[in-house]
């Protein structure tokens, strides 16, 4: 990475270095950003999650207490190496033909490498003259849920004054990005009589009354399909829905008494989900009566990420596309923290180096190039705190 500066090529292979997959703590990592920021006059806040085994580093220079500045974020957290092919130490960085291999490369220790260098170059250089708070904001477990983002926001929301621009450098190859789908993920406990097979109806089928819980989900996703809440920018343009997994049964002569399955939503802006999780409990409800009360069955909302819309003409969101070659704004398929920020009023793009066809992947990349320009964009919109009024 010769291209980038000795700190931004340090700071991103430090990063990388850290096995932060979701399951594993982020603590080891996030102390060693905060290391590096401890004598740079930084305020610096650690959120942490419930069990102390995971944190957020938020730390702004400048006037912390005013409104309208910028927030540069991202996740420390990273998906699993485990059953892919890498050919190359997935910690470590491998630069070959003008890419950087590693996993969080693109998704997302680059981008957080790049900012965390300009946050540290800002605060020894240029803090004594930000009129307005520039903060570096990394979060934990965005690939399970957005469980940090949603921490922040729920303890610290409502106090924090409200920034001009959070930049969240997810890769969309330095494309505004407004808007993205939610997504909720469900699993389901089905629990019957179970009985043995030669006389079936003394037990009650967990598997059976399953299958008709997922043929009402199916049935949805086609109402979906044809009359709900369209929005012509996604694709497919209305929200959608995925079975994922059923496990049920012990034997084939045993009717089974247990079953569980899952399934997720993607909704569109303008679509909660709500109708979907009303609609299954209804269905819940009849067949418990018809059994009566002898079937169980448990509803467990374990993810619930709502859609992001943001604002495009918002002052700080024009601001960021005066900054990119590519102007055109865009949707997203995939989730990020967005919906978490902008749901309490602080106005968000989602915009970094880049291609997500390359996260989660095995050798997962980034190209230098795209680096590079990320690191220019990064130091452009930090200029905006320098700017009065």
């Amino acid at each position: 990475m010769s291209t980038l500066n000795s700190t931004q090529t340090t700071l991103i292979k430090d990063l990388i270095s850290f096995d932060t997959t979701s399951i594993h703590s982020n603590l080891t990592l996030i102390t060693h950003v905060a290391n590096q920021l401890d004598d740079l006059g930084a305020k610096i806040t650690l959120n942490h999650n419930k069990g102390k085994t995971k944190a957020n580093l938020l730390a702004t220079i400048g006037p912390a207490d005013t409104a309208g500045g910028i927030i540069l974020s991202g996740h420390t957290d990273t998906v699993p190496v485990t059953g892919q092919d890498w050919r190359t130490n997935p910690y470590e960085v491998t630069e070959e033909n003008g890419k950087i291999f590693a996993r969080g490369s693109v998704d997302m220790k680059g981008f957080c490498g790049l900012a965390l260098a300009q946050f540290i170059e800002t605060a020894k250089t240029q803090s004594r003259l930000l009129h307005k708070p520039l903060s570096l904001l990394l979060t934990y477990d965005e690939e399970v849920g957005c469980f940090g983002a949603k921490n922040l926001i729920h303890q610290y929301g409502a106090v924090l004054p409200k920034p001009e621009l959070v930049l969240i450098g997810e890769p969309t190859s330095l494309k505004a990005n407004i808007a993205h789908k939610g997504i909720r993920c469900f699993n389901v406990h089905v629990k019957g009589h179970g009985c043995h097979s030669s006389n079936p109806d003394a037990g009650i089928s967990a598997i059976e009354h399953s299958h008709q819980f997922i043929g009402l989900l199916y049935q949805l996703r086609e109402e979906f399909r044809q009359s709900g809440v369209s929005d012509t920018r996604f694709s497919p343009s209305f929200s959608t829905i995925n079975v994922a997994t059923v496990n049920g049964g012990s034997a084939i002569n045993v009717v089974p008494d247990e079953c569980v399955f899952s399934f997720e939503t993607r909704t569109i802006p303008g679509d909660t989900g709500d109708y979907l999780v009303h609609k299954m409990k209804r269905c819940f409800e009849q067949a418990i009566s018809a059994t009566g009360a002898k079937l169980k069955v448990n509803l467990d909302e374990y993810v619930t990420t709502f859609p992001f819309a943001g604002d495009e003409h918002h002052s700080g969101s024009q601001f960021l596309i005066s900054l990119l070659d590519d102007k055109e704004v865009v949707v997203a398929p995939f989730c990020t923290e967005a919906s978490a920020f902008q749901e309490n009023g602080w106005n968000t793009i989602v915009c970094g180096p880049g291609s997500i066809e390359q996260a989660h992947q095995p050798n997962e990349f980034i190209t230098i190039q795209q680096l590079e320009r990320g690191a220019n964009l990064i130091e452009r919109v930090t200029q905006r705190c320098l700017t009065a009024g």
